[in-house]
C-alpha cells in the first residue's frame, strides 16, 4: 500500500456530520426541507416510508430531516419524492381526519331508503 501522508483519512464534503460547531442551532433554512418536515408531521410519515418512496436510504432521509446535519437533499431526491407523494400518503397506516363512526341504525336506515328509491 502506498504511503499518502497528505491524503484525508475519510472522504467527506468538508463538514462533519455531527460537528459541534453548530451549537444546537438549526442549520436548515432550505424550503424543501421545511416542506418535507411539514408533510411528515401532517401525515405521520417516518423516514423509512419516505426513503422507500424516494428510492434512497433511510439514513439519508434522516439526515435531511435532522436539524443538526447540513445535508438538505439533492433535486433528484425531491423530484422522485414529488412523483410518489400521492401514493406515499395513500399508503400510510393512520387516517388523517378524525371521523367518529356512524351508528349502525342510521346506516341501516340509509340503506333501506336507497333500496326504496330503486323500486
Amino acid at each position: 500500500m502506498k504511503n499518502l501522508p497528505n491524503a484525508p483519512q475519510i472522504a467527506t464534503n468538508g463538514i462533519p456530520a455531527h460537528s459541534g460547531r453548530f451549537y444546537g442551532q438549526s442549520t436548515k433554512t432550505d424550503a424543501n426541507v421545511r416542506r418535507l418536515r411539514a408533510i411528515c408531521r401532517m401525515f405521520g410519515l417516518g423516514p423509512t416510508a419516505v426513503a422507500k418512496a424516494a428510492g434512497v436510504s433511510q439514513p439519508y432521509v434522516s439526515r435531511i430531516l435532522s436539524d443538526n446535519d447540513p445535508i438538505v437533499g439533492n433535486p433528484e431526491f425531491y423530484r422522485r419524492l414529488e412523483g410518489k407523494l400521492g401514493r406515499l400518503i395513500d399508503s400510510r397506516s393512520a387516517q388523517f381526519f378524525r371521523v367518529s363512526p356512524l351508528p349502525v341504525r342510521s346506516v341501516e336506515r340509509a340503506a333501506v331508503d336507497v333500496l326504496d328509491l330503486a323500486v
